[in-house]
């Protein structure tokens, strides 16, 4: 079964983009840091963080929630 293109879940657009910042790699200004709010179902609000250096590959990314919930645990069954 086809996905309509109204089902395809958007992509996270970074709304702060910070770049030429010093990697702490190479030390080279080539550093580009991203970070982007975001609505995630079951999580709520979340903040997705970027560290991209276009000089020698770097990367690093994290995750954090707006606010603390209870410990939960979802299971997906394969049908």
């Amino acid at each position: 079964m086809k996905k309509s293109p109204e089902e395809k879940p958007k992509k996270a657009v970074p709304e702060e983009v910070i770049a030429g910042e010093v990697c702490p790699f190479c030390h080279e200004k080539t550093l580009v840091l991203m970070d982007t709010k975001k609505d995630i179902p079951y999580f709520g609000t979340c903040f997705l963080f970027a560290m991209d250096c276009s000089n020698c590959g770097y990367h690093k990314s994290d995750i954090e929630t707006e606010s603390e919930q209870e410990p939960s645990k979802i299971y997906y069954r394969d049908r």
